[in-house]
């Protein structure tokens, strides 16, 4: 997580995740923002993405978006959008050999200019969609000059409004001259490479970012029942109002978040509720994200078996949708009927007995 920890993201940030599956990245950034400021989470692989949602909705994030579109396709939307640009690229892996020794069989003499070439292609869009002043770090968790000094080197002398910005990390050396690599013989951890840029800020940039600032409509905003505004006080002791639909779902957006139009969009901010038939339904993730209004605590062994699937005897008294908990922490919604919550955690995480 060292790359996250080089790029400083604070609360308010507009920050992109560019390569981001499996999603560990993006849960740091969303702790460091704290729930404020906005959060771009993106995969080009479908499968992979549909894997990093899925891992940001257990996390509780509320003001991430999860996409799954190629980096030029993001750079048409989001032109020098981004306060912050994690580009923790694809490469060789030497660094993960002696971790994953499966990576070695994928490894050839070629495949470092040919990751080269990608990486630098990727470098160029985010480049694109940096606001003037902002930080990019590049990582990687390789070991050759090639994929890593040699990919600065030529982004640099294709973006004179780029430099390497010196960076420290707690326990190690700083970095004066913005890169750093860590050595798996030296720290704790695998191989990796880390190179901290900064946009420079001149008066055509701020130009032009100004002028993105005002693109900040969401295409599909619609009315929203009367009845969802109410039951979502009923569920969560936060004032929540959703102000959106995506999926079918009712959604809380993110701030400042421009037209999406024409990108694959998996998650949309705080997904809320929906109807199932005719009746409203708790979102998975309204449970993490906020703290439900009635929890049942459950020991280790009935927390379990809830994330089996599991119905479980409870207090005839409860009735409706109810968070089930461990230790004081939501883990999903049942609902309460006769002595017993019926589950509502997905079935895609359910955990077999």
């Amino acid at each position: 997580m060292a790359a996250v920890s080089a790029l400083s993201v604070e609360p308010g940030d507009k920050v992109l995740d560019l390569c981001a599956a499996p999603g560990g990245k993006s849960s740091q950034i969303a702790n460091s923002l704290k729930g404020h400021g906005l959060l771009i989470s993106n995969d080009p692989y479908l499968s992979r993405a549909r894997e990093l949602s899925r891992n940001l909705e257990r996390m509780g994030v509320s003001n991430c978006v999860v996409t799954a579109n190629r980096p030029e396709q993001l750079s048409s939307v989001f032109p020098g959008f981004f306060d912050k640009i994690l580009v923790d690229a694809p490469c060789s892996g030497e660094g993960m050999f002696r971790k994953e020794p499966e990576v070695i069989s994928h490894w050839h003499k070629d495949l470092p200019k040919q990751n080269a070439l990608r990486q630098l292609e990727i470098l160029r869009q985010a480049a694109l969609m940096l606001r003037p002043g902002g930080s990019l770090l590049y990582s990687t968790c390789t070991f050759n000059q090639i994929e890593n000094e040699g990919v600065i080197d030529g982004f640099l002398k294709a973006h004179p409004d780029f430099s390497l910005h010196p960076f420290s990390l707690q326990g190690l050396a700083p970095s004066k001259d913005g890169i750093m690599r860590l050595w798996p013989h030296r720290v704790r951890g695998e191989g990796h490479f880390l190179a901290l840029l900064k946009r420079s800020l001149n008066n055509a940039a701020v130009q032009a970012e100004r002028a993105v600032s005002r693109f900040n409509a969401l295409s599909g905003k619609g009315k929203i029942p009367s009845e969802v505004k109410k039951i979502l006080q009923e569920w969560v002791l936060e004032k929540v109002e959703a102000d959106a639909v995506f999926s079918g779902s009712f959604v809380k957006l993110p701030v400042d978040l421009p037209n999406l139009e024409g990108l694959t969009v998996l998650r949309l901010g705080l997904q809320l509720c929906r109807f199932i038939g005719k009746t409203l339904v708790p979102d998975h993730a309204l449970a993490l994200a906020l703290t439900p209004s009635k929890m049942i605590s459950f020991d280790e062994f009935h927390a379990e078996k809830y994330r089996e699937g599991q119905p479980i005897k409870i207090d005839d008294h409860l009735s409706g949708f109810c968070a089930a908990a461990l230790e004081g922490w939501p883990i999903g919604w049942g609902k309460a009927s006769n002595g017993v919550l019926k589950n509502h955690y997905p079935k895609g995480l359910r955990k077999p007995g």
